[in-house]
């Protein structure tokens, strides 16, 4: 049950906004997105995802979030080579 202080206080709809609390989070492109295909074959090959993390200079966390937020998962038949830089696979 609110208050009357706090329902004084509280935006009134306008057309505009009429949503309160934290605005929602960016929708563009993530920061390991160019680093995809170097990532997915880090997977094919074994490579812990520690090490996978300290090579691209990220937090284990940020790792973790964008391996389950693209859905990479390791393929039973990785990739024979590394993936070009820039180049698409």
């Amino acid at each position: 049950m609110e208050d009357k202080k706090t329902v004084a206080t509280m935006p009134k709809p306008n057309g505009k906004s009429s949503s309160i609390g934290r605005p929602a989070g960016r929708l563009g492109s993530l920061k390991l997105e160019p680093h995809e295909a170097q990532i997915q074959y880090w997977l094919d090959i074994g490579l812990s995802k520690r090490r996978m993390a300290k090579n691209l200079n990220v937090g284990f966390n940020t790792l973790l979030r964008f391996i389950d937020r693209k859905q990479l998962v390791p393929r039973k038949n990785g990739s024979s080579a590394p993936p070009t830089p820039g180049g698409s696979i």
